[in-house]
C-alpha cells in the first residue's frame, strides 16, 4: 500500500510503501530527499555546477536567518528530508550515492567507506571534492583537505573553493556552522553570526561565477540546554534546505 508521505524505517530505508519492519516515524508529505540530489545533478551535467554544502543547517534555522542573509535569500529553496539517522556520514553518503542508508549501509560516524558508485564516478565532466580538515567518507574521488587555523574552520575551505572554480562539478563541504551550533546551540547569537558571515563571504567570492549554485545541508540541530545536537526524529534535525541559484552568462 502506498502512502501520501514518507515512512522512515529503522534500517534507514525511506519509502512510501508499508512494510513489515520497524518504523522510526512518518512524514505526512513527499518532500524532496537528499538521495534525490545525485540524479538532479546528473540531469544538469551540461552546465557548470557548484554545491555549497553547509553542515548542520536545518530548514527552520535557514528560514529564520534569511532576513539577515541577503545572498542566501536569492536562492530558490525548498524544504527537504534528511537521511535516517540525520548525521553527517549517513546524509553525505545519500547525497553522493543517490541511495538511502538501507542500501549504502553508512549508518554511524564510524562508517566511512562508501562502496557504491558516487556522483564523482558518473559525472561526465571534471569534478573536485573540497573538504575540511579530515576525510568524512572514503570514495574513489579523493577529497582536497583543508586544515583549520586557530580562529576559523572555513576560511581555508573557501579559499580552496575559489582556487578550483574551473572544474565542471564542485562539491564544497563547509563545517564551521555545525561546529558553532554544537558548541552554543542552533538558536544562539553565535550561530546566527556565523551564518551571516558565510552569507557575506560566499556572496563576495562567487559574485562572478556563472552556472548553477546549490545550497544544501545534511541535517539540522535542536537545542539541548546551551548546546546543540542532532540524530533524533524531529523536524529540527530531519528537515533541511535544498536551494538553487542560476547565474547566467552576461
Amino acid at each position: 500500500m502506498e502512502k501520501s508521505g514518507w515512512i522512515i524505517y529503522h534500517d534507514g530505508e525511506i519509502s512510501d510503501q508499508i512494510k513489515e519492519k520497524e518504523i522510526i516515524g512518518e512524514i505526512d508529505q513527499k518532500l524532496l530527499r537528499l538521495d534525490e540530489l545525485k540524479s538532479m545533478w546528473l540531469s544538469y551535467s551540461e552546465k557548470k555546477q557548484l554545491v555549497l554544502y553547509i553542515d548542520g543547517l536545518g530548514w527552520h534555522q535557514l528560514k529564520a536567518s534569511l532576513p539577515q542573509c541577503p545572498y542566501f535569500s536569492t536562492f530558490n529553496t525548498a524544504c527537504a528530508l534528511s537521511s535516517w539517522p540525520p548525521i553527517t556520514n549517513t546524509a553525505l553518503a545519500s547525497m553522493l550515492s543517490g541511495a538511502d542508508a538501507s542500501v549504502h549501509q553508512i549508518k554511524s560516524h564510524a562508517d566511512r567507506s562508501l562502496k557504491l558508485s558516487t556522483i564523482f564516478d558518473e559525472y561526465p565532466g571534471r569534478c573536485v571534492y573540497i573538504e575540511g580538515e579530515r576525510t568524512i567518507l572514503y570514495t574513489q574521488q579523493s577529497a582536497l583537505l583543508n586544515p583549520r587555523d586557530e580562529k576559523d574552520s572555513d576560511q581555508a575551505v573557501l579559499s580552496c573553493m575559489r582556487e578550483n572554480l574551473d572544474y565542471d562539478f564542485i562539491f564544497v563541504h563547509i563545517h564551521g556552522y555545525d561546529d558553532v551550533c554544537h558548541h552554543y546551540s542552533p538558536q544562539s547569537r553565535q550561530a546566527i553570526d556565523k551564518l551571516i558571515w558565510l552569507d557575506g563571504q560566499l556572496s563576495q567570492l562567487l559574485s562572478d561565477v556563472k552556472g548553477m549554485i546549490w545550497l544544501i545541508s545534511d541535517h539540522g540541530q535542536h537545542a539541548n540546554g546551551d548546546k546543540g545536537e542532532h540524530g533524533s526524529f524531529c523536524e529540527a534535525d530531519m528537515l533541511v534546505p535544498i536551494g538553487l541559484r542560476v547565474n547566467e552568462n552576461e
